[in-house]
């Protein structure tokens, strides 16, 4: 009689252990996940910094490129000069 109490009791106590196994192993799961959803993020976040830094590095704000564009005249020939077709900055392409 003890014995059958004792192995009934142990196949429970094996089910509830299994059950928390697969509880944290899905838990485990859905953290690496995040954990890797997260870098890829960052990594994103990152270039896309880098490339907005290089694109607008040095540049003015729209609104002084605006104002001196339309204040100098020596401005154009400079423009025709340096981005006329086929050249670029004075270099034929």
């Amino acid at each position: 009689m003890q014995l059958q109490q004792h192995r009934e009791k142990l196949t429970k106590l094996e089910a509830l252990s299994l059950r928390f196994e697969q509880k944290m192993d899905e838990k485990d799961n859905i953290l690496f996940h995040s954990k890797l959803d997260c870098r890829n993020r960052s990594v994103h976040l990152k270039k896309m910094i880098q490339d907005l830094r290089t694109k607008y590095s040095g540049c003015l704000p729209l609104e002084k490129q605006v104002s001196n564009h339309l204040s100098s005249k020596p401005f154009k020939s400079f423009e025709m000069f340096c981005f006329a077709p086929g050249k670029i900055l004075g270099c034929v392409i």
